[in-house]
């Protein structure tokens, strides 16, 4: 009898319309692991990118109550960023990209941390 596949992958460049289609595809990705299907990798760092991705994974409501602090997610590290779209005022306040300072700051870190552990 031949082994079953399940290929189950979030689209890195998939643009989500909404929270509820973001947490479908994540949901949909835990099941496979959760049922004993192989992922081929599981993220260990992962960031998300823009507001809609930061309420999906961490809960946030706003870009600026998560941005600059890394989250424990599941078994991986989130660092949300705000979206490099430009189409937002977010990072033209001084505060906001102090905040975004922070966070790259987290994320080298723990791609630092990841690569002693190897």
């Amino acid at each position: 009898m031949a082994s079953k596949t399940t290929e189950t992958t979030l689209e890195p460049m998939r643009r989500y319309s909404s929270i509820s289609s973001l947490q479908h595809d994540l949901a949909r990705c835990r099941r496979c692991g959760d049922a004993g299907f192989p992922i081929e990798s599981t993220p260990v760092v992962q960031g998300s990118i823009g507001g809609l991705a930061a309420r999906a994974i961490v809960g946030a409501r706003t870009l600026t109550d998560c941005v600059g602090k890394s989250y424990l997610v599941d078994d991986a590290i989130a660092i949300p960023l705000p979206h490099p779209s430009g189409a937002s005022a977010w990072l033209n306040d001084p505060v906001n990209r102090n905040r975004l300072g922070k966070a790259l700051t987290h994320a080298r870190r723990e791609i630092e941390r990841l690569s002693e552990d190897r």
